[in-house]
């Protein structure tokens, strides 16, 4: 996406992308179980959890879709896969993070890409977003813990549609107040554990009863970002939404 808008020619690279879409209409972290196995330094033979279709890397890959105004049935199939995926609480879970924000985030901006009607799934997804929200404005991981990763996330999927963005003006500057209190000296954000790698075996990351911290671990470990750099780069995006939005 990064090439694409500054002009670059990457339609070899989207064909080898396109064709990687599964048979469901998803997709996964890795293609090729042979090379994966190669690459891990550890003993493994399964590896279907890290194989098999993930909804936050297809929920990112629709955003991508949508960015780079790609009109297929891979677009329509991918669609399919996450609408047929969505929780009962409006919510999409997310493998390789501790909170279904960061799908359910990436699925809301993607839909708000040149389209401003909310139907059904997009308030519920909303609605279970809002549900998730402290009362400090701030909103929490799976393992309860408040995260300035995730409230940035839900700032920038209400402030990417103005009908949301009004709407829940109230929720947005709750966040936004609470965001501010959590930037360093430096100019960074405090980071969060909310990268979470479970065994390649794991279909289901739910199933993994306990998360080590572990730098010496190679999985079933949940990680920050180094220096903080994921962290800090998507609060400068939410916080710079919500300005260019209340700007208007």
């Amino acid at each position: 996406m990064s090439l694409y808008k500054n002009k670059i020619n990457i339609s070899k690279e989207l064909e080898i992308y396109l064709s990687q879409q599964s048979l469901e209409g998803g997709y996964s972290t890795y293609t090729n179980k042979h090379k994966l196995l190669d690459c891990l330094n550890f003993e493994c033979n399964n590896v279907q959890g890290w194989m098999q279709e993930h909804i936050c890397v297809s929920a990112v890959s629709y955003y991508l879709m949508k960015n780079l105004e790609i009109d297929n049935t891979a677009k329509d199939k991918l669609l399919a896969f996450l609408q047929k995926n969505q929780n009962q609480n409006g919510l999409w879970n997310s493998y390789w993070w501790s909170s279904p924000i960061y799908a359910t985030s990436f699925m809301l901006q993607a839909y708000f890409i040149n389209n401003y009607k909310l139907n059904e799934s997009i308030l519920k997804a909303i609605k279970g977003l809002i549900n998730l929200q402290q009362n400090d404005g701030s909103f929490i991981d799976n393992n309860k813990i408040k995260s300035p990763f995730y409230t940035a996330l839900v700032i920038i999927a209400l402030s990417s549609n103005e009908e949301t963005c009004s709407k829940y003006q109230k929720e947005i500057k709750l966040a936004i107040q609470w965001l501010s209190s959590q930037q360093t000296t430096d100019g960074s954000f405090f980071s969060s554990y909310s990268l979470q790698i479970p065994e390649a075996s794991v279909l289901n990351p739910k199933k993994v009863e306990n998360w080590s911290k572990e730098e010496n671990q190679t999985t079933n470990i949940i990680c920050n970002d180094f220096m903080r750099l994921f962290t800090t780069s998507t609060c400068i995006k939410a916080l710079d939404l919500y300005i260019k939005n209340e700007s208007k």
